[in-house]
């Protein structure tokens, strides 16, 4: 298996049953709308990013991603829309243009992003959850992750706030499986620094 296969199956892990979280992007689908955007300050690249949270949408307060993906199938034909987006790194929002397009798949207006999911493995109540938990990590490579591990470190990213950063890990390392990833494991819901942690080739 490579290491995009298994990078691949190992989001799955950490997508299945987990909260969008809200007005965030996870993906953003190469050669769709959103990786064309553009910024009306001149000195921030063009494109979307994963992890980048949409403030308002033409003039509208985005309460969740839900509001994106309507706002984009409400779109006419070349209208395009207006995205206020906070970045990680930018000192202020953004305002960002795009145009949605009608997708293949759907037939809707879209702008080509996904939501955003946690960078923390779902939790087990059930032997039946524990063995379907046992066989995804074991088919991801990673056999010794255990419910409820979060991510914190994947590649040159220190502080991972969702599963994309995973994603931009992975396509930051031209298929070399020699960055690290860490993960520390929350237990009874803590966040605390103390946990054991664990890294991963």
């Amino acid at each position: 298996m490579n290491v995009i296969a298994a990078a691949v199956l190992f989001i799955c892990v950490f997508m299945r049953g987990l909260e969008t979280e809200p007005a965030k992007i996870g993906l953003v689908i190469p050669g769709m709308p959103a990786s064309r955007a553009k910024a009306t300050d001149p000195s921030v690249p063009v494109g979307l990013r994963a992890g980048d949270r949409i403030a308002s949408i033409n003039g509208r307060r985005a309460q969740s991603f839900n509001d994106l993906s309507m706002a984009s199938a409400m779109s006419g034909r070349g209208e395009p829309m207006r995205l206020v987006v906070e970045r990680r790194g930018l000192a202020k929002p953004v305002e960002f243009e795009v145009t949605p397009e009608t997708s293949k798949q759907t037939r809707l207006m879209e702008i080509g992003v996904t939501p955003a999911y946690s960078a923390k493995l779902w939790s087990v109540k059930t032997e039946e959850e524990r063995a379907d938990f046992a066989r995804r990590v074991k088919e991801a490579g990673v056999p010794e992750l255990e419910p409820g591990m979060r991510l914190v470190r994947a590649g040159n990213i220190a502080e991972v706030q969702g599963a994309g950063d995973l994603i931009s890990a992975v396509q930051a390392s031209g298929g070399e499986p020699s960055r690290r990833c860490s993960r520390v494991r929350v237990g009874g819901g803590s966040r605390s620094g103390s946990s054991p942690r664990r890294s991963y080739r």
